[in-house]
């Protein structure tokens, strides 16, 4: 059973590797989905998986032309990663707009943690980095027009899902205080802080920048002048 379902995720895994680029050779998809295996038996691993995936789907997604194997785009299809990708590029088209906030909630809503987490494979690393870079970003710009836009109850939600997802993000728990402060709420604010601040020296040694402990300060006048 381990062998069978070994073999079904190298046939997704597959189809993964070929909706990420436009086109490779089969010396490539061998090299990107078994890096450890014996040249002669990579065609018999490569056209196993091909013909897994067109059974589990039903129809043949995987196109030869010139030497390259591709994905066939002229079939129906959707995938979430491209569109991740086309609402962050449409957001990005109308900066601290409602329509690029409408496009960063959209990308935001899409992403459901590191890319193919869990699977041993070495040629979406750097797919999994750009992605969660750009969620981060994503969910940075997102609280930040939605502070701007008044809302600090809402924003307060994005960057703690920023700290969340980057838990020593700063710029995250600086935006997360500064909502705290706008909301009334010091002590929730003072809290957050020291926890930041304590993960922030166990995890990396380092201590908050002048500017959040600053900020701190300015959360503990509040606090003494509210009590």
């Amino acid at each position: 059973q381990r062998v069978a379902w070994t073999e079904a995720r190298k046939a997704w895994e597959l189809l993964f590797f070929l909706l990420t680029v436009p086109s490779a050779t089969r010396e490539e998809i061998g090299a990107a989905l078994w890096p450890d295996a014996h040249p002669a038996r990579l065609t018999g691993q490569f056209h196993s998986a091909k013909w897994r995936l067109h059974r589990a789907l039903g129809r043949e997604v995987v196109v030869f032309q010139e030497g390259r194997y591709a994905f066939d785009r002229r079939q129906p299809h959707w995938y979430d990663v491209a569109a991740f990708e086309e609402h962050l590029r449409l957001a990005r088209r109308a900066p601290g707009t409602p329509e690029a906030l409408f496009h960063l909630r959209a990308a935001v809503a899409l992403y459901r943690g590191d890319y193919l987490s869990g699977w041993n494979a070495e040629w979406a690393l750097d797919l999994r980095e750009r992605l969660r870079t750009h969620y981060l970003e994503a969910l940075m710009a997102l609280a930040e027009g939605t502070w701007k836009a008044g809302e600090p109850q809402a924003a307060l939600a994005w960057f703690l899902q920023a700290l969340h997802a980057e838990p020593t993000l700063e710029a995250a728990c600086l935006g997360a205080l500064r909502c705290y402060m706008d909301l009334g709420q010091p002590g929730a604010a003072l809290a957050l802080y020291r926890q930041y601040a304590a993960r922030l020296e166990r995890e990396l040694g380092l201590r908050p920048s002048p500017e959040a402990q600053a900020l701190y300060e300015a959360l503990r006048r509040a606090q003494s002048q509210a009590g």
